[in-house]
């Protein structure tokens, strides 16, 4: 499980240029699905049925390209990578 952590983490941080996730891989967990809503006065989204802030500070690709919060859509397939299980840092969507 370890392994998997590390190399979730690492392939994030390649994506975003090297830039390390502010999580620790013991702290950190991923989900992944469609949007079904987005909530732009609480900035969260929710993933699953289930809802997830998105941090200010939040890295996001949206169709391989940086990205910003007002750019999420409903029905975008998106990847979060969580930090404490309930705040997204990171955020890798397709349109």
């Amino acid at each position: 499980m370890r392994t998997l952590q590390t190399a979730t983490v690492l392939g994030i941080a390649l994506a975003f240029g090297g830039l390390a996730v502010t999580a620790p891989a013991a702290l950190a967990s991923t989900v992944e699905g469609k949007i079904s809503s987005v909530a732009a006065a609480q900035h969260t989204v929710k993933i699953n049925k289930k809802s997830y802030r998105v941090s200010d500070e939040a890295k996001m690709l949206i169709s391989g390209k940086p990205g910003s919060f007002t750019e999420i859509k409903v029905g975008m397939n998106c990847k979060a990578t969580l930090s404490h299980g309930v705040e997204a840092s990171t955020l890798i969507c397709t349109k």
